[in-house]
């Protein structure tokens, strides 16, 4: 025999524990019928309320998850762009890093830087001079 009790049907097993040799009456089968009917709605009221409050709390979580994956984009873009940025002002100050040091070795390799070698040496010692006499 199957009894509906809530949204299931429970089986009814027709054994039920006796503390005496008189057997139950249909008024205490159908009230600890009742009872366990009433127990088992509590039961399942409770976990329907459980259920609610966990998605609640996963719905919660999820939104804040969200946020923080958009947050997370955000900057790996704005790094992005730095990155970007750098390597483009790296990339130029190469460029100029290389045609000064040209400028420069065309310089030292000219006829007069090459003559006016012994004045900047004659200047030098002119100036240790000084700065040991004072």
């Amino acid at each position: 025999m199957a009894i509906k009790l809530g949204h299931r049907p429970v089986k009814y097993v027709p054994f039920i524990a006796q503390t005496s040799d008189e057997p139950f009456s249909a008024q205490d089968v159908n009230r600890l019928l009742s009872e366990a009917e009433q127990a088992y709605e509590s039961y399942m009221r409770r976990l329907e309320a459980d259920n609610l409050e966990i998605r609640a709390r996963c719905d919660s979580q999820i939104v804040e998850l969200r946020e923080i994956t958009g947050i997370c984009a955000d900057r790996q873009a704005a790094s992005q762009a730095v990155i970007e940025s750098q390597s483009s002002r790296i990339a130029t100050l190469g460029g100029e890093t290389a045609e000064l040091t040209a400028q420069l070795e065309g310089l030292r390799a000219s006829i007069s830087w090459r003559l006016t070698r012994p004045l900047r040496v004659l200047s030098r010692l002119l100036r240790r001079r000084g700065d040991d006499q004072m």
